[in-house]
C-alpha cells in the first residue's frame, strides 16, 4: 500500500507543469506623448512533459501574445505584452495571470509598471468624515516643465465634490481646491484633471464614517 502511494506521488510531481520565467516583472518608461508600451516576458517549460499556456490579462487595455499555446519539455518561448494605457499618466500597473495545463503549484503573475510622464500630485487621496465641516481641503499639481502641458478642467465623476484649479506664482504648478456639497452620508467619488496634450490624473475623495474611539466597537 505505502508502495503504490509514493508510486502515486511520484506520478503526480512527474505530470505537474514546471514553466520557468527569465523575469516575472518589467518597469516600462514610455516617452511623452506615447500611449502605449510593449514588454516581453520569456520562459522556459523546465518540465518532463508538454505543456499548455492560457494567460487572463488584468484590464481590456493589456494584451498578451505567444507564437503558440502547447511548448514542449526543454522548449523556450515568450509573452508580448501590449499596455495600451491611453491618455493615463504617472505609474500604472497591469498583470498577466498565466495558468497552464496540466497545473502548477499555483498561477504565475506577470507584472507590468508603466512610468507614465504627466502631472504629478503631492497626495491623491482625500478623506472627510460624516458631520465634518464642507472646508476645502487642497491637492498640489506640478506639470512637467517640457512637453507644454496645460490643465483644461477637473470634473466630479457622480457630481458630489467641487473641484477649482487655482494657479501659484509658478507657471507649472496649480492648486487643486475641493469641497464635498455634503458630509452628511458617505460618499464616493473621483475628480478627474484633464490637461492639454489629453491626459488623466485622478484624484480619489471621500466622506467616511467616523473612526471608533479607542476600545469601542
Amino acid at each position: 500500500m505505502r508502495a503504490l502511494l509514493l508510486l502515486m506521488i511520484a506520478a503526480t510531481l512527474a505530470s505537474a507543469a514546471q514553466l520557468t520565467f527569465d523575469a516575472t516583472a518589467h518597469e516600462l518608461s514610455p516617452k511623452l506623448g506615447d500611449t502605449s508600451a510593449t514588454a516581453t516576458f520569456r520562459f522556459e517549460n523546465t518540465g518532463p512533459s508538454p505543456v499548455t499556456i492560457a494567460t487572463k490579462t488584468s484590464c481590456a487595455c493589456l494584451t498578451a501574445a505567444m507564437d503558440h499555446d502547447t511548448f514542449q519539455p526543454g522548449e523556450r518561448g515568450v509573452v508580448v505584452a501590449d499596455y495600451s494605457f491611453g491618455p493615463l499618466v504617472g505609474d500604472q500597473v497591469a498583470t498577466i495571470t498565466v495558468t497552464t495545463t496540466p497545473p502548477g503549484d499555483q498561477p504565475i503573475v506577470l507584472k507590468m509598471v508603466a512610468h507614465i510622464p504627466g502631472p504629478t500630485l503631492d497626495q491623491t487621496t482625500l478623506t472627510w468624515e460624516i458631520g465634518e465641516k464642507r472646508d476645502r481641503k487642497l491637492v498640489t499639481i506640478t506639470l512637467p516643465e517640457q512637453g507644454g502641458f496645460a490643465i483644461t478642467d477637473a470634473v466630479s465623476r457622480t457630481g458630489t465634490f467641487l473641484p477649482a484649479i487655482n494657479p501659484t506664482d509658478r507657471s507649472n504648478v496649480f492648486v487643486l481646491a475641493l469641497q464635498p456639497f455634503d458630509t452628511r452620508a458617505e460618499i464616493q467619488d473621483a475628480i478627474d484633471i484633464h490637461t492639454k496634450p489629453a491626459s488623466i490624473t485622478v484624484v480619489y475623495v471621500r466622506v467616511v464614517k467616523p473612526a471608533s474611539p479607542p476600545g469601542k466597537p
